[in-house]
């Protein structure tokens, strides 16, 4: 919560090792599962700033990193895709990448059918096809559910629109040589 956030923030300013509050910065981040790419990237740009200018100047940027986290939208949905992720692999160990978005460098892996159908996104319509990427094993899958808040609410529209897109045109699984892929 905000509150909490805040509190946490207010005891790392309190530390007058600046540069263990600037690492703490950071550890808040990873303990509150602000893993959204604008959330890490502003956090390590202000630690980064604070490296480059030091004390007492760069202590603004950390000051500034640390009220953006406390007051940023809040989500643990990479960490639970990453968790179910994991929990796959234990299950199934290592599966394999599916034929048709495989390399093939060599006419062997040609004639073996590595990348045979494949369809490159750029070639289409705001470059998304409807293609399956997973192995036969987990395809059904689904690891990532974002929050309806903050930069997730975005992230999960253009999902629903590939879903849709997906499920307007189909999957290819069913065309010869994909089914087992």
């Amino acid at each position: 919560d905000t509150a909490g956030n805040v509190a946490d923030i207010s005891r790392i300013f309190s530390n007058t090792n600046t540069a263990a509050a600037a690492g703490a910065v950071v550890a808040l981040i990873l303990t509150q599962m602000l893993y959204k790419k604008p959330d890490l990237t502003m956090a390590l740009n202000g630690v980064e700033a604070f490296r480059f200018l030091g004390a007492p100047e760069g202590e603004l940027a950390l000051a500034q990193v640390a009220i953006y986290l406390a007051t940023a939208p809040k989500s643990n949905a990479v960490y639970r895709a990453y968790q179910d992720v994991q929990e796959d692999i234990r299950r199934h160990g290592t599966l394999p990448v599916p034929l048709h978005i495989r390399n093939a460098p060599t006419d062997l892996m040609k004639d073996l059918g590595y990348g045979a159908n494949y369809r490159y996104a750029h070639d289409y319509d705001d470059a998304f096809v409807a293609q399956q990427y997973l192995p036969r094993e987990i395809r059904t899958h689904r690891y990532y559910h974002p929050t309806k808040r903050g930069y997730e609410k975005t992230v999960n529209k253009l999902l629903d629109r590939w879903r849709r897109l997906t499920q307007k045109t189909g999957l290819p699984d069913s065309r010869k040589g994909l089914e087992d892929a």
